[in-house]
């Protein structure tokens, strides 16, 4: 039995690579722009799969993280991240599915339109970024399309112990930091140690669930998340900031304001233990402070 990662050099997917090889199990990983080492090139929009790794099979798993994530590039770049997001994932989807392998796909919060939050796996989806809208149509592509052998999984904000991620509390502490921050009281999203999101991975793919939620069952408001930054970090003193309505906030695009989600599936079958918010957030913060002071 094999694991493939498609995009083992992204943020979340580096981290499963590394958690799989740690456990010894056996794994291959894929990048596409900065060479990575243990990893084979593979370009999404135009390579076949099935000639990169050697007959892919019912035995393998084939975990789809790779995608255009920040949602201001995906706007930005419409016709590039459409590509890569929608059609070039398609395609791979069709390639994996007349292997017999069992394909993950990473999907998101962003399905949802946060009016009410709290949204579990039957809840219907109604994206409002456009990055949301693509992970909505591989999602329906799944259902519809592929019907078996599948597991979408959504997360939430994911939260990487390294100096370069690109994560709420990273995105937080840097905006504190500037002259007329703002914070919004009425944002809630969840957050998660990657740690806790790749081992609930590695459980899940050895279930048959076809679409499970994968995420703490706390909840933060963007301000709240800047305040306990400010008392826990080393800079707080510096950091002031204004607290404001998420209305009052203008995005390049509608995003979602109670953006959070709920699992029974998660909390009563598959019983995956996260560590706290402030956990998370001390443990990031002895990062992004040692990285500021350096």
């Amino acid at each position: 039995m094999r694991y493939i990662i498609i995009g083992a050099s992204s943020s979340i997917g580096s981290e499963m690579f590394s958690f799989l090889r740690k456990k010894k199990i056996k794994v291959l990983g894929t990048y596409f722009k900065k060479k990575q080492p243990l990893l084979v090139k593979f370009d999404i929009r135009k390579d076949d799969i099935t000639k990169f790794f050697f007959e892919i099979n019912n035995n393998d798993v084939v975990i789809i993280f790779s995608a255009v994530t920040n949602p201001l590039e995906v706007l930005n770049k419409k016709e590039n991240s459409k590509k890569i997001n929608v059609f070039s994932t398609k395609r791979l989807i069709k390639d994996l599915s007349k292997t017999g392998c069992k394909i993950i796909f990473i999907s998101s919060v962003e399905v949802f339109d946060g009016k009410k939050g709290g949204y579990i796996e039957s809840s219907k989806t109604k994206p409002l970024s456009l990055y949301g809208k693509y992970k909505n149509m591989i999602e329906k592509f799944l259902i519809n399309k592929i019907k078996k052998n599948y597991t979408i999984i959504r997360l939430c904000w994911t939260i990487r112990m390294k100096k370069k991620s690109r994560d709420v509390i990273s995105l937080t502490y840097d905006t504190i930091k500037k002259k007329n921050a703002r914070m919004s009281y009425d944002n809630y999203f969840n957050i998660s140690h990657s740690e806790d999101v790749c081992k609930g991975i590695f459980k899940i793919s050895k279930t048959n669930v076809d679409l499970v939620h994968l995420t703490s069952k706390e909840k933060i408001s963007r301000f709240d998340l800047a305040m306990m930054i400010k008392k826990y970090s080393k800079n707080g003193k510096k950091m002031i900031f204004e607290k404001i309505k998420f209305k009052d906030f203008r995005y390049h695009e509608k995003r979602a304001r109670l953006n959070f989600l709920s699992s029974k599936i998660n909390q009563k079958k598959l019983a995956i233990k996260y560590r706290s918010i402030k956990k998370t957030v001390v443990q990031k913060l002895k990062i992004l402070d040692y990285e500021k002071r350096n």
